[in-house]
């Protein structure tokens, strides 16, 4: 019995169905796909954003078209000036780097641990006078270290931004990721739960901040509240009226898809437990994580790829997180951009050697709320089989 692993990727994706079919035609039979104008009073962005501020629980949403233009979008409206370093992740997608760099700052990265989130010890490591900000990652599914980090940039009087491209539903301590940083990046792209085939969320409690976003997001938008042109000078990532109308019924279905994937990802995790030979990431609140992702480490390389082997073998959808030579731009040793900004700036390649260690060991395991029981059944009854070659390899 192995899982359906057609449900197994994409789930925002593999849940479109008729009444986005309907969202999107209520929008053509308008004939305004414009956010800001058309034959018809443009409503659907609007809407949306609001259903964003309202999910996150703070002031202000913007809505844009993909997750890597959120991302710039916020580090801008965080503060962040050209010549200033924030400090990232050693993984994170490359959109982390890229929208550091297209602000004119210098990306710094740090180490992260066993959560596959920056290590506070790191961060702190990595300040100095021209740290302008530190750019957090809530990867696969979990949050950072939250408290300890808001600690740090406010001892430090700097921007903590937060990165929950990947992290939409998750909440930290009863709160939803992306209402403690000064500026969130949310996506919206295929392969994530809330899926309108491009697109991302800029949300913050601060009003210049989203001010500020709003310029980023579109150079005439002084002129659309009423102001002086922006000084700014910003492109066009504005959110369609298409992708809202999808947007607003992927959204609204998001508290129950989370539902069903932490109730899969905590019964796997059960049983990592109590299995020899790996370890669970480390989970700064288990409860809070999304789900679609859950994350084993094995004591070496060579045992992990035993387990993803042995899983992938039974049908399961699991992947390695760092092999030496594949090259994936989660990882920061291959994020090109970055590599000849700082040979151009003259500074050295950062150190990875602790955060390739850990990589190597991980196994993500993905998670999908259309799973049934018997698919998460399959799931551990893959994971209990993987357990003699990890006994065997540790002999």
């Amino acid at each position: 019995m192995t899982p359906r692993i057609r449900n197994a990727a994409y789930p925002g994706g593999a849940l479109l169905d008729d009444e986005e079919t309907e969202a999107v035609a209520r929008v053509m039979r308008s004939r305004s796909l414009f956010r800001y104008y058309g034959p018809t009073e443009p409503t659907e962005v609007e809407q949306y954003e609001k259903q964003w501020a309202e999910h996150v629980g703070v002031r202000y949403a913007l809505a844009v078209n993909s997750g890597t233009n959120a991302l710039l979008c916020a580090v801008v409206a965080a503060g962040v000036q050209p010549g200033d370093e924030v400090i990232i992740p050693a993984f994170a997608w490359i959109s982390v780097p890229n929208a550091v760099l297209q602000a004119g700052a210098i990306p710094v990265v740090a180490d992260v641990d066993e959560s596959l989130t920056l290590d506070v010890d790191s961060v702190r490591r990595a300040l100095s006078p021209k740290t302008g900000a530190v750019l957090a990652v809530h990867m696969r599914g979990g949050s950072c270290a939250l408290a300890e980090l808001m600690t740090l940039c406010d001892d430090a009087g700097i921007s903590l931004i937060e990165d929950a491209c990947q992290a939409a539903g998750t909440t930290y301590r009863g709160r939803h990721v992306g209402s403690f940083g000064r500026v969130a990046a949310f996506s919206t792209q295929y392969a994530k739960i809330v899926c309108t085939g491009e697109g991302g969320a800029v949300v913050t409690d601060d009003r210049p901040s989203h001010l500020a976003a709003l310029d980023v997001h579109d150079p005439a938008n002084g002129l659309r509240r009423g102001e002086a042109p922006s000084a700014y000078p910003g492109l066009n990532f504005r959110s369609t009226e298409l992708q809202a109308a999808i947007g607003r019924v992927q959204l609204a279905r998001l508290p129950d898809l989370v539902e069903r994937t932490r109730e899969h990802a905590r019964r796997i995790y059960d049983l990592v437990e109590a299995l020899p030979g790996l370890t669970s990431r480390r989970r700064h609140d288990p409860e809070g994580e999304n789900g679609l992702a859950v994350v084993v480490f094995a004591r070496t390389p060579a045992e992990a790829t035993d387990v993803w082997r042995a899983l992938s073998e039974a049908g399961v959808a699991a992947v390695r997180l760092y092999q030496e030579e594949t090259v994936d731009l989660h990882v920061a040793k291959w994020w090109r951009p970055l590599d000849v900004a700082l040979e151009q700036a003259g500074r050295p390649r950062p150190v990875l050697d602790r955060s390739l260690e850990l990589l190597a060991r991980g196994v993500q395991i993905d998670v999908h709320p259309l799973f049934e029981a018997k698919d998460v059944d399959a799931i551990c009854a893959a994971l209990r089989a993987a357990a003699p070659l990890r006994a065997s390899a540790a002999a």
